[in-house]
This record gives structure tokens, sequence and C-alpha cells, in this order.
């Protein structure tokens, strides 16, 4: 996975961050399956994936690389591949994690580049985005639009990203709009919720 270093300000450390969405193919090889609807491009983000599946991967990938694992993931209950309740404690391990939503939306902003757009990139969301007005309905190969201002792609449209951040019991912050989100709904400031047993697109 490229990563894409984020030099922090006065409350926030330096962190990284993907330069790209995970895609379909990236998430398959690490957890053997693939859960998107909209498969035919493994360039695609993967989609359809939960909060815990988010976390389960982000601790394979670092076991994969033999890293100190983030996540502490136990009690967990399946319904086929798909993760609907776990016991989630934080190791605190310089493995892969999920953002905080401040490091998102700091990140989705430009960080210490920021341009003060109202998308990840750009104040005009054709440039950087796929939303509902230009994404036929579908997930996009990521890369394809404008990047933002640390080079980061895609955090504006696309896919809904899941923080590290919750909001109240197992209910999680997440960022960015979707591909068949209005322009409004994929603004940096705008933030939204969903259960972490849900299969956000």
């Amino acid at each position: 996975m490229e990563m894409i270093k984020v030099v922090g300000n006065e409350v926030m450390k330096d962190f990284n961050i993907g330069k790209y969405p995970v895609t379909q193919q990236e998430y398959e090889a690490v957890m053997g399956y693939n859960p998107s609807c909209f498969i035919g491009n493994s360039d695609n983000p993967v989609e359809s994936v939960n909060w815990y599946e988010a976390i389960m991967y982000c601790n394979k990938l670092s076991e994969q690389e033999g890293l100190p694992l983030y996540y502490n993931i136990t009690d967990i209950i399946k319904e086929k591949n798909n993760i609907t309740s776990a016991t989630v404690t934080i190791l605190g391990g310089a493995g892969y994690r999920l953002p905080m939503d401040e490091e998102w939306v700091y990140a989705a902003e430009g960080g210490n580049k920021s341009k003060g757009y109202i998308y990840s990139g750009s104040d005009d969301i054709d440039e950087v985005a796929w939303y509902s007005e230009n994404s036929k309905f579908i997930t996009h190969p990521v890369g394809l639009k404008q990047p933002n201002e640390l080079g980061i792609y895609d955090m504006t449209g696309n896919v809904w990203e899941w923080t590290g951040t919750e909001a109240e019991g197992s209910v999680y912050y997440v960022r960015g709009g979707s591909y068949e989100d209005l322009e409004y709904e994929c603004e940096i400031d705008n933030c939204y919720t969903d259960d972490a047993d849900y299969g956000n697109e």
C-alpha cells in the first residue's frame, strides 16, 4: 500500500495515510475474499466493508508486514465472511489503523498545504470526485481524478471512508461521500455516522 506522510500541527502528531483508497485487489490479497458489489475492475475501491472488517484488514496487513498490531479483536461473530460483532481494544502498536476523524479531515483538507477547498483538492467537485452527477451510479478505479494538495486521491466521492473515531456505542464516523451522493454530502465538513456492522459503500 502506497502511503503519504502527513505533517501534523500544534495539536496533531505526524501520521501516514494511504495515497489511494484500498482497492479490491489489495483487500482480496489480504482477506482472501472480495465483498464488493461492483466487481469487474480490481482497481476499483473495495466497498461493502463494515467497520469490523476494515480494522481486521488493518491487522492482517500489519501481520503480513511484520508490524505490531494496533487493534486486539476478540469475540468475533460472523455470518459467512461478514463480521457482525466483535470486542475491540486498542493495543496502540505501530501497525496499520483507520485514521481518527480529525486526522481524516486534516488530510482531506490538504494538511499544512491546505488551500481551503470545499472538497478534497478543489472547489470544483468534478475535478476530484465520482459522485451522483458523474459516476453513473457505479464506483470507478482509484486515482483517476485530481489529487488533493498532499497528493492523496479520492478522499471526496467514490466510496465512503471509515474513521477510527467512535461517535457512541458501536457507531463510528464516516467521511467523504460516495458515487451515489449529492455534492453537499461530499463536502469535507460533512460528517455522518454508521453502525460498525453496516457494510458501508
